[in-house]
């Protein structure tokens, strides 16, 4: 049940997040965004991304979340030249070790004052996580 709601909701984020970047850009920046992993990803493992993104976005972030069995067993965000530990140092993956399965998406997060702030979806990659 756990397991249909995060993906429900990863979708229901990724299309208004697409809708909400194509109205915003008004199809002007010819740079589409990509996120690429750059290492082959193990429990421990320092990892980093090579992204690409439109010169509109600002505040790019990227968000890393990994998976056992369908339940969130670690997450970490991040800018685009973040080194993320896979695990970190204390999480339910590091104490139940294995492998997991991760998304990591580029988001633009946009602040609006002291208000809340928006997070715009603009591209995702999947990966498998071998033990460490």
């Amino acid at each position: 049940m756990l397991q249909r709601a995060a993906i429900g909701a990863m979708v229901a984020t990724i299309l208004v997040g697409a809708a909400v970047t194509a109205a915003a850009t008004g199809g002007r920046d010819p740079v589409d965004p990509t996120i690429v992993l750059n290492q082959n990803p193990h429990l421990g493992e320092l990892v980093d991304f090579t992204t690409t993104y439109p010169k509109t976005v600002k505040e790019p972030r990227i968000v890393v979340n990994c998976v056992q069995d369908g339940v969130l067993v670690w997450g970490e965000v991040g800018t685009v030249d973040w080194v993320f530990k896979l695990g970190g140092d204390s999480s339910q993956w590091v104490d139940n070790g294995g492998a997991a399965s991760c998304m990591a998406t580029l988001d633009n997060l946009i602040w609006h004052g002291k208000r809340t702030q928006e997070w715009v979806w603009l591209a995702d990659t999947t990966f498998e996580a071998d033990p460490a």
